[in-house]
């Protein structure tokens, strides 16, 4: 049985991008049939994980398990997210450099499937070329990631696909019924990126009895984020929103979507609630906070928002949202479901063949 070490640790975090994308990629192994064993190793409670993933046997984030499980691997899989970043620090590409040490002195193959870059400015760090010199291969989830990439001349083969998360949104059946309503899924790294003032007028000017949806992607209250926005807003603000909070701890996956079916429009900062508020039918317009969101701004074409430093960048924004060409959001997924394909080609996992 083939065994694929999952090597980022990103999963369990409280961000459920991160759980659509693992669902598209265990989607399509499933398609093949094939009996594959799976690890992965996280700091923080594996029970929700387990509850909604149970094809993964998931560990602790020990240096000795994490090293043991990368030995006794056929293949060292870097799957989905941004690995290609470092406006919030070089901790992820750090991890990444010292499994890919083990996985090099164990001789397991590391490949990279579904992942972006976030900064140009991390195509110059040491680690990113260190990566670049022993990833197997690496299928993106935009062209520019792979464009990127390519740039620095290494010699690992990149190729530009797309979001795992397409594969598990294409595979949901329809909404049963939209509601219409507005909604706001707003996170930056930097606060420069947002004018709190400015969003203040904007809910204060909402008409009484017109709640907006504040959605959550991100369930931890980080820096200006979803959850640390709502803890700071005034009773009067509250007051204009609706929180749409999923259940991360013991929610199952299918209830995540649910707060995108009853949109209207949507505002977005966060790359995998406009492919969700797409799929789902909402008309989208995203803030492009970081290259990742240039690079799906490239594959769909959705209202772009300049900034966020006035009343009228809400307002206009959602008035001025596009849903998205369902046969883009398709080819999409295509791109995705090859992408995973040709992995399990080169890992020698084989889809299935059609009875004659």
């Amino acid at each position: 049985m083939l065994h694929l070490h999952i090597g980022l640790d990103i999963y369990g975090a409280g961000n459920i991008g991160d759980d659509w994308m693992l669902a598209g990629f265990l989607g399509e192994l499933a398609r093949t049939g094939a009996r594959a064993r799976l690890t992965c190793c996280i700091p923080r409670a594996a029970a929700p994980m387990q509850q909604r993933f149970p094809q993964v046997e998931w560990h602790p984030a020990d240096p000795m398990v994490r090293r043991q499980l990368i030995s006794e691997a056929d293949v060292w899989l870097g799957l989905g997210d941004t690995p290609f970043q470092c406006c919030v620090g070089p901790y992820l590409l750090d991890h990444i450099v010292a499994d890919l040490t083990d996985a090099e002195a164990a001789a397991v193959p590391a490949y990279f499937l579904g992942v972006g870059v976030d900064e140009a400015e991390a195509m110059a760090m040491p680690q990113t070329r260190f990566i670049l010199e022993r990833a197997a291969g690496i299928w993106t989830r935009d062209p520019l990631s792979a464009e990127l990439l390519q740039q620095t001349r290494a010699q690992a083969r990149i190729f530009p696909a797309a979001d795992l998360a397409h594969a598990y949104f294409q595979d949901q059946p329809a909404p049963a019924a939209i509601e219409h309503l507005d909604g706001l899924v707003l996170h930056v790294e930097k606060s420069a990126q947002l004018s709190r003032d400015a969003l203040s007028q904007f809910l204060l000017s909402q008409p009484a009895g017109r709640r907006l949806l504040w959605i959550a992607q991100e369930v931890r209250p980080l820096a200006v984020s979803e959850m640390l926005l709502w803890q700071e807003f005034s009773v009067a603000e509250h007051a204009a929103l609706r929180l749409c909070l999923p259940d991360y701890a013991q929610g199952k996956l299918a209830a995540f979507i649910q707060p995108y079916d009853r949109l209207r429009a949507c505002l977005t900062t966060r790359y995998h609630s406009a492919l969700a508020a797409a799929w789902r039918g909402a008309a989208v317009s995203v803030f492009a906070r970081s290259l990742k969101l240039k690079g799906l701004l490239q594959q769909i074409p959705l209202h772009r928002v300049q900034d966020l430093a006035i009343a009228a960048s809400f307002s206009g924004a959602l008035e001025l949202a596009q849903p998205a060409p369902l046969a883009a959001l398709h080819r999409l997924a295509a791109d995705a479901r090859a992408a995973c394909h040709a992995f399990f080609d080169e890992c020698g996992i084989r889809r299935p063949t059609a009875e004659p």
